[in-house]
């Protein structure tokens, strides 16, 4: 993260404040406050995605997608059970 924000510490404590908010409603607020403070200071921080599953199936007995990407998904080295 520090190479998306020029301050991150601010992104640390707005990551993990993200993290502790269990009512869908409240983070959904939250998220959008943070997004409207954040949208002149950063270039992309996904700080949520949750429109991007990787795996969810119980058939799925390995997978090792490149860490830290949503572009390089690895599915050579998916496995099933």
């Amino acid at each position: 993260m520090e190479g998306d924000i020029w301050d991150p510490d601010k992104g640390v404590r707005y990551y993990a404040e993200l993290n502790a908010i269990v009512d869908p409603v409240l983070f959904d607020k939250r998220a959008r406050e943070m997004n409207r403070e954040l949208y002149n200071e950063c270039w992309a921080i996904p700080l949520v995605e949750r429109a991007f599953p990787l795996a969810l199936s119980p058939r799925i007995g390995d997978w090792q997608p490149t860490p830290g990407t949503m572009i390089d998904l690895a599915f050579d080295t998916l496995r099933p059970k």
